[in-house]
């Protein structure tokens, strides 16, 4: 359920939160994929994944003009 996802999410949230006060630079990848995991399991539930090409182009165009150069990470 949404809820549920939810809930998941939070957990995941704060499992970086940990990792990130902790500096454990391993948990924190390890849980910030997680993180994008649930968030993509939420965006399939509502059918949306088909255009998250698009969105990330337009999110990737939004943060270059903001002086963001997000080439290294985000390639479309």
């Amino acid at each position: 359920t949404t809820l549920e996802e939810l809930n998941k999410l939070q957990e995941e949230v704060q499992e970086f939160k940990v990792a990130l006060l902790l500096d454990d630079e391993d948990n924190m990848l390890e849980e910030a994929l997680d993180v994008i995991q649930v968030l993509i399991n939420i965006l399939n539930r509502y059918e949306l994944t088909d255009y998250l090409e698009e969105a990330l182009f337009i999110h990737k165009k939004k943060l270059a003009g903001r002086g963001w150069k997000l080439d290294k990470f985000i390639e479309l």
